[in-house]
């Protein structure tokens, strides 16, 4: 059984005030904040790492690429990230761990209907933050002189 985090890339750049602003004038460098973000959480942690954005209206030269062990995914035309999202979570939910992380309760409560595990974006946020801690903290202990 794999631990699988999959996450709404707008939903996490939507619920921060200061990469909303960013995004409505460079949308490229906020995703790729995003990225770098969920970066961190990945590589302090064991779960693997699916982004989901949002793909209509934007031109983009994959539906998908992985990045230093970040999967980022863009719906296609006609499609939502939200329905990649859900049917990821219909595809793994029932033989691995997966989490959704999202503010559209519509989402989470499809996803949980698969067996995925549901958590808000400050729930992932606080997530990110105590993982990134934990990992400061074990390098200090480890990399300390004795």
């Amino acid at each position: 059984m794999e631990k699988l985090l999959l996450v709404d890339g707008h939903s996490f750049i939507f619920s921060s005030p200061t990469w909303r602003k960013e995004y409505l004038q460079n949308g490229r460098k906020v995703r790729q904040e995003v990225v770098r973000s969920l970066q961190c959480y990945h590589d302090a942690g064991n779960e693997k790492v699916v982004v989901v954005f949002d793909g209509k209206g934007h031109v983009h030269r994959a539906e998908q690429a992985e990045k230093n062990g970040i999967l980022i995914m863009y719906s296609k035309g006609g499609a939502t990230a939200d329905s990649v999202l859900e049917r990821l979570a219909g595809r793994y939910g029932a033989q691995d761990e997966v989490t959704i992380a999202s503010n559209d309760r519509l989402v989470l409560d499809t996803c949980a209907a698969h067996g995925a595990i549901g958590i808000s974006i400050k729930g992932l946020q606080e997530r990110i933050d105590r993982a990134t801690q934990n990992f400061r903290s074990d390098w200090k202990i480890q990399s300390s002189p004795e």
